[in-house]
């Protein structure tokens, strides 16, 4: 056994000093590690790339991890242990077997590819059966065509290619997926829906969401089952589905107003195992949405109080609301430039709220003429959490008549032709500024109190933001100095700077 054992070590030392030669003399450095401990017997640092750019952009020189494997029998198959080959294939960096037979010819593996397969299959199979992967091997074949007929250093060189943070990236993506080809998890659960009808519905990405039970997730990276996790006894599953078409919604106004349309996508479900009969389909141009079915089909308008909306979406479903106290509305929509479905949408008086709705969303759509609103959009919480100050300021900048009643001592006596004010609206996470002018239809002081009727309001200057930006408010009142000096070339303006601070006051 000790004669065995030294002849192994001698044979080990050999092939080793045959590959540090062979690098040497194909220009690369083989460094051995001062411990066998982290699976490689040399580390490989190959002569430097040319490089003509500036020197603190030179990419890093290339370098490969090798384990040598050494043999005086004819067999080719050596064993490695899972955990050096999980060192191997975790690493971004290019790692190689290399074997050296009786008469020094030398066979190589880069550790990647099929040989990355199979090792990390391996490694599943003896984690999940409790094994120690230090104690574990894996046996690797090498074959007649894996000999390395030029210089080993070019044979290696060859296989990392001229880039190697191209090489790192590519092998980090190939341990990530390896394993997947076939998918990556399976997934059961009950959906205990009470009907048909909320099932299509949610498939169409409509309702609240599925109620679910024995919800579990099994990964499956080679095939081998794992469970990740305990199942979750109960939730709720929400589905977001793919468009299969285009449509366009066509809402026709009962006064003469000029129709509305919308355009959107086309959704479908299909029951697995069902009739023709049993599918739906959803033609969704928000905030319009309708739903076909067997029986027929129904229209809705979409407003979910805590979902987020642009501004567009607001401005369609308030005209809508508007139009719908005049009189029931004729939709039509289309697919593929097809007539899909007609209906009516019923007329409603709405409410109170809705007039709220209207002048906000009207005050907002002038800023946005002055603005770039691309990624502006807030919720009907968030308009509910800003009043009564938000729909006032609103109403600062909406076409409607404002009359202005002050003691005179606050102003100066001088007729004025117009008056302007700033405006600041915290609506969501967004902060709206403006500057307004407004032009003075009459002017009047009776009884130490001075009277100013003012015509529609026009945005002279526009701003959004983040909420919170500082940088807004200061902005706002330079703009607001400009603009007042400008006008006094042109009339008699009347600024009036602290209109906000008057409608938090009252």
């Amino acid at each position: 056994m000790i004669g065995y054992n030294f002849v192994k070590s001698r044979t080990s030392r050999r092939a080793e000093k045959h590959f540090s030669v062979a690098c040497s003399s194909g220009g690369a450095v083989a460094s051995e590690p001062d411990e066998d401990t982290n699976g490689w017997d040399f580390f490989v640092e190959f002569p430097d790339m040319a490089f003509t750019g500036p020197a603190e952009t030179k990419p890093p020189r290339p370098h490969a991890f090798v384990q040598i494997k050494s043999t005086v029998s004819r067999s080719m198959i050596v064993k490695v242990k899972l955990s050096n080959m999980l060192t191997a294939c975790s690493s971004p960096d290019p790692w190689f077997l290399i074997l050296v037979d009786a008469n020094n010819e030398m066979y190589g593996l880069e550790i990647c590819g099929a040989l990355m397969h199979s090792a990390l299959k391996d490694i599943r199979k003896a984690r999940l059966a409790g094994k120690k992967l230090n104690r574990t091997f894996q046996s690797v074949r090498f074959r007649v065509a894996d000999r390395i007929c030029e210089n080993v250093v070019d044979w290696m060189q060859a296989r990392i290619g001229s880039s190697i943070e191209a090489y790192r990236t590519a092998k980090s993506r190939l341990y990530s997926a390896t394993g997947y080809e076939r998918g990556f998890a399976v997934v059961n659960f009950s959906i205990t829906s009470p009907s048909d009808d909320e099932i299509g519905n949610a498939f169409l990405g409509l309702g609240s969401g599925l109620n679910i039970e024995h919800f579990s997730v099994t990964d499956q990276r080679f095939g081998i089952p794992e469970p990740l996790g305990p199942p979750i006894p109960r939730g709720t599953m929400s589905i977001k589905p793919t468009p299969i078409s285009t449509c366009e919604i066509r809402v026709v106004s009962p006064t003469n107003e000029p129709s509305l349309a919308l355009k959107g996508n086309v959704y479908g479900f299909h029951p697995p195992l069902a009739s023709r009969d049993s599918s739906r389909l959803r033609l969704c141009a928000p905030p319009v949405d309708i739903v076909l079915h067997r029986t027929g089909g129904e229209g809705t308008l979409t407003l979910k109080a805590n979902e987020s909306y642009n501004l567009a979406h607001f401005a369609a479903y308030t005209k809508i609301m508007r139009w719908l106290r005049a009189g029931p509305l004729k939709v039509d929509a289309r697919t593929n430039g097809n007539p899909t479905w007609s209906g009516n949408f019923e007329a409603n008086s709405n409410g109170r709220e809705i007039d709220c709705l209207i002048d906000i969303v009207s005050a907002l759509t002038k800023v946005a003429q002055h603005s770039a609103l691309s990624n502006f959009e807030f919720s009907l919480a968030d308009v509910n959490n800003g009043l009564p100050l938000l729909h006032s300021g609103a109403l600062l900048l909406g076409d409607r008549a404002l009359k202005i009643e002050v003691p005179t001592e606050d102003f100066s006596q001088q007729p004025a032709t117009s008056i302007i004010f700033p405006v600041a609206l915290t609506i969501g996470d967004w902060e709206v500024g403006a500057i307004v002018e407004r032009a003075v239809v009459t002017d009047q002081t009776s009884e130490g109190l001075r009277t100013l009727v003012c015509g529609p309001a026009q945005v002279r200057e526009a701003k959004v933001c983040d909420r919170g930006a500082v940088s807004m408010r200061i902005d706002l009142e330079s703009d607001y100095q400009r603009i007042l000096s400008n006008a006094d070339k042109l009339g008699r303006p009347l600024g009036i700077e602290g209109m906000m601070t008057w409608l938090e006051k009252t």
